[in-house]
């Protein structure tokens, strides 16, 4: 459930939504699309770290653990900031945090998923 991380939840520093969070102009039908996803989200990190998981050049080098959490953090950041509740500093820095994490072991999905980032 999105309720069920209550760090997450917790409103930004600065207060509610920034002028940037796409999430500010939803529509109702968007913001319901996204609080079920929300609701459907370990069952979503599932199956992506499924999907992920197949992938050759990736075996071994995230731990199944460390991939779900990051997963699940990612996801939630990226729907909340679709049209969802408010995101706390703490999620909207989860993916610098673990960029720098992992281009510092030298981890291939780092360099990969460099195009993605930019795009969020």
């Amino acid at each position: 459930m999105h309720n069920a991380h209550p760090a997450r939840d917790s409103e930004p520093s600065s207060g509610g939504r920034r002028a940037d969070d796409a999430g500010a102009q939803a529509s109702e039908e968007l913001r319901a699309v996204v609080r079920d996803c929300l609701d459907d989200a370990d069952d979503l990190v599932s199956r992506y770290v499924a999907q992920v998981s197949t992938f050759d050049d990736d075996q071994g080098n995230v731990p199944d653990e460390d991939l779900r959490e990051t997963a699940r953090a990612c996801f939630e950041l990226l729907l909340r900031l679709a049209g969802g509740p408010p995101v706390s500093d703490e999620l909207r820095a989860v993916p610098e945090r673990l960029g720098r994490r992992r281009a510092r072991k030298g981890d291939a999905a780092a360099a990969r998923l460099t195009p993605a980032r930019r795009n969020h």
